[in-house]
């Protein structure tokens, strides 16, 4: 009899994806977040996160806010895998093409 694994939290990903997403709305500099995936990947998670951040971030404070967010997410989840990428609140890639 093949015995699998118990899975890593008895929540569905998209209810990991809304207590993660709460979390980090709430943090200093977040102007919002754009999306959070989550999948689960054994015993792990794996976690992208894409934020939004306030015009009032310094130029290095993007890295500094990245690893806040990664770290508050651990602290929920210790296994997890997080991947966070930042943005500028009011970004549009639409024009960038358009060069």
């Amino acid at each position: 009899m093949l015995c699998l694994p118990l899975p890593l939290v008895e929540r569905s990903e998209q209810e990991i994806a809304d207590v993660i997403r709460r979390k980090v709305e709430d943090m200093k500099n977040i102007a919002g977040v754009r999306q959070v995936k989550v999948r689960a990947s054994g015993k792990r998670i794996d976690v992208d996160i894409v934020v939004l951040l306030s015009s009032t971030v310094q130029h290095g404070d993007p890295h500094q806010t990245a690893l806040r967010i990664e770290k508050k997410v651990m602290q929920e989840y210790p296994d997890a895998r997080v991947t966070v990428h930042t943005e500028p609140a009011g970004n549009s890639y639409g024009n960038i093409w358009r060069l």
